[in-house]
C-alpha cells in the first residue's frame, strides 16, 4: 500500500517485506530445485544408479532469519565422484550444475520481486 502525504510518499513495507521474503524463498526454491535436476542428469550412471538419483534440494529461514537453499546428496561417497581421488578421476556434476542455475538466480529473484512490488503497490 503507498501512503502519500503533503511532504512525502512512502511505501507501508511492513506488509510488502513478507511478500517479498515469499517470493524470494519461491525463487531460490526453483534455483535449487534446477541445481539438483542438472546434478541427477550430469551424474554418473553407476550400476545402482544410486548417485543420479539421489539429489534432493530444500529451501528453508536459518536461525538468524537468512533463506537458505541446498541442493545435494546424502550419499557419503557423492564427493569421490565430484573431486576425484587418487586413484579416481573426478567427475564433476553438482558444481557445473549449480554454475550454470546461480547465474541465472540473480534474474529470477529480481522478477520475483519486481513482480510483488508492482502488485502490493498496484493493488
Amino acid at each position: 500500500m503507498i501512503n502519500a502525504g503533503i511532504r512525502s510518499i512512502g511505501i507501508d513495507t511492513s506488509a510488502l517485506y513478507g511478500h517479498i521474503r515469499q517470493d524470494v524463498r519461491k525463487a531460490l526454491s526453483k534455483v535449487v530445485k534446477r541445481v539438483a535436476t542438472g546434478a541427477k542428469q550430469r551424474a554418473p550412471k553407476g550400476a545402482t544408479k544410486e548417485l543420479s538419483e539421489g539429489y534432493t534440494s530444500e529451501t528453508f529461514i536459518d536461525q538468524g532469519g537468512a533463506i537458505v537453499g541446498r541442493a545435494g546428496t546424502n550419499l557419503w561417497r557423492a564427493h569421490f565422484t565430484e573431486f576425484g581421488t587418487y586413484d579416481q578421476e573426478a567427475k564433476p556434476h553438482l558444481r557445473p550444475a549449480a554454475d550454470e542455475e546461480f547465474d541465472a538466480a540473480d534474474g529470477d529473484i529480481a522478477t520475483e520481486i519486481n513482480s510483488t512490488i508492482a502488485r502490493d503497490t498496484m493493488g
